[in-house]
This record gives C-alpha cells, sequence and structure tokens, in this order.
C-alpha cells in the first residue's frame, strides 16, 4: 500500500506526501533502504531542481556504502548537471582513498576510478602533469593494458617528455 501511496504521490507532485511515504519505506522495508535514498536524491535533483540537496544524500549513502557504485556514478550525474568539477575530482580522490583501504575492491574498481579521475584532471581541469600521475597509477595496477601506455605516451609527448614517450613505446611495443 506505501509503495503505491508513493507512485501517486510522485505522479501528482504532492511531495509531501512522497517523502512522507519514502521515510515509511525505509522503515518497513529497510532491506531497501538504498533504493529508497537514491530515489528521494533523484526527486530533490530531477524533479525539483535541489541538486545540493541530492547531493548530500548520495554522500550520506557512500559514507555507509562506499562500495555502491549505481550511488556513486548517480553522483557525479548530479555534480556534472551542476558542472562542480572540483566536486566531481574530489569524489573520485575520495573513492579511490576508500578503495586503497578496502582490500575487497578488486584492482578493475580501482583502474576504472583511476581512469575516471585520469579523465577529469585531463579534460575538465586541463592539467596535463595531474592526468599523467593518474594515469602512471593506473598502469601501474594494469602494467599489460596498452591503452594506458598510449595515453601516458601522448601526454608525455605533449609535456616534451620524449624520453617518457620512448619509454612508454618500449611498453607498447616490446
Amino acid at each position: 500500500a506505501a509503495e503505491r501511496l508513493f507512485a501517486v504521490a510522485e505522479h501528482i507532485g504532492d511531495w509531501e506526501t512522497a517523502f512522507d511515504t519514502l521515510e515509511k519505506l525505509k522503515v518497513i522495508q529497510s532491506e531497501y533502504l538504498v533504493s529508497y535514498q537514491c530515489k528521494e536524491a533523484w526527486i530533490w535533483s530531477r524533479r525539483l531542481g535541489q541538486y545540493e540537496r541530492a547531493i548530500e544524500i548520495y554522500d550520506k549513502i557512500l559514507e555507509e556504502h562506499y562500495l555502491n557504485l549505481d550511488v556513486f556514478v548517480q553522483l557525479i550525474g548530479v555534480l556534472q548537471t551542476v558542472h562542480d568539477i572540483e566536486g566531481i575530482k574530489k569524489r573520485f580522490v575520495l573513492m579511490m582513498e576508500r578503495c586503497k583501504k578496502d582490500s575487497a575492491i578488486d584492482d578493475n574498481a580501482r583502474l576504472a576510478y583511476e581512469i575516471g579521475l585520469g579523465k577529469i584532471s585531463l579534460l575538465n581541469l586541463g592539467s596535463v602533469p595531474a592526468a599523467i600521475r593518474v594515469y602512471r597509477a593506473a598502469s601501474a595496477l594494469a602494467p599489460d593494458n596498452i591503452n594506458l601506455h598510449q595515453i601516458l605516451w601522448v601526454l608525455y609527448e605533449a609535456e616534451g617528455e620524449i624520453d617518457k614517450v620512448l619509454e612508454e613505446m618500449h611498453e607498447v611495443f616490446f
């Protein structure tokens, strides 16, 4: 009954009832807590345009459930909507710090975060040296990944570090 009430309240835009019902659902069906919290954040951002409130909710979820990549992706989406590049970078760095502390996170997840931060450093912050540092860390996680070596090759070339370009070429071809 509560789920139906929530759906109707959301459909007609009765946000007070929708939020009250979500709070009840969080207690009644606690196994879906994160899902209901994400729904609440989604309403704040997409329906009400209250992006800061949504960001607070996603950050709170990730404090406790930091391995939840779906929540992380949703948070990054809201941060992209408000063009908060520094906020995105901060979340990637925080996530990588959490990854380093948790042995349950595999190298593929760590690699994904490193590559994401590298792209942000390069494309949004315009920092080639920062991108080089991040891609080197990613390359250390996946030394056989030719794409990472090629990216480093191009970045080193942009910085005029020809000796480093040759090192990366050696990694790719030999």
